[in-house]
């Protein structure tokens, strides 16, 4: 018998081996989402949490990033993907300053998830990024108006409602007008007091 043949037979042998054990480790740590959630959940904890910045806590929230991404495609039907998308959106939006990621996906709560608590509150914190963080004013006030249209009876329809009011109003534009509706309800009250 030939020792070459015998040494090739011996390494596809260990190779087909190999890549079995390496296929079932995978498979088997893709089908315990509770695990998974229970890890990508420390992560959060650890990330929001921590006082540490810089570097490391960078490093953590891409890290969760990945992990809520990967746990995302692996179990796209799980009623938790709302969560991690929201969460995955205050990551890169106050961690990682990466404003299009996390917009994208509060996004994609609103267009795959619109009848879960987190659409409003999704449609809240974009408008809000555009508002302060990005100063897109116009975008900010579409995202604001599609809020109280599509949530109106929540309360963040009702913010959103004044936040349209005040926008592109001066400071002193708003102490005018907070001013003159405290006058209101002072004269409302005395009135009320006379009778």
């Amino acid at each position: 018998m030939n020792f070459s043949v015998v040494k090739s037979n011996l390494l596809k042998s260990i190779s087909f081996s190999s890549l079995i054990i390496c296929c079932l480790t995978v498979l088997l740590s893709c089908s315990n989402p509770m695990a998974k959630q229970k890890e990508i959940s420390q992560l959060t904890k650890s990330v929001w949490n921590d006082d540490k910045s810089g570097q490391e806590r960078t490093d953590k929230a891409k890290k969760l990033i990945e992990m809520m991404d990967a746990y995302i495609k692996a179990n796209p039907k799980d009623t938790i993907i709302p969560t991690y998308l929201y969460e995955s959106a205050r990551t890169h939006i106050y961690i990682l300053g990466q404003f299009p990621q996390g917009l994208e996906d509060l996004d994609l709560i609103v267009k795959n998830h619109q009848n879960n608590y987190l659409a409003p509150i999704a449609l809240n914190l974009k408008a809000f990024t555009y508002d302060e963080t990005l100063k897109e004013k116009i975008k900010a006030a579409k995202t604001y108006s599609e809020l109280i249209q599509k949530y109106p009876n929540t309360k963040y329809a009702k913010d959103a409602e004044i936040l349209l009011q005040l926008m592109n109003k001066s400071d002193e534009e708003i102490i005018k007008m907070l001013d003159e509706k405290s006058n209101i309800k002072k004269d409302t009250v005395t009135t009320v007091n006379k009778n």
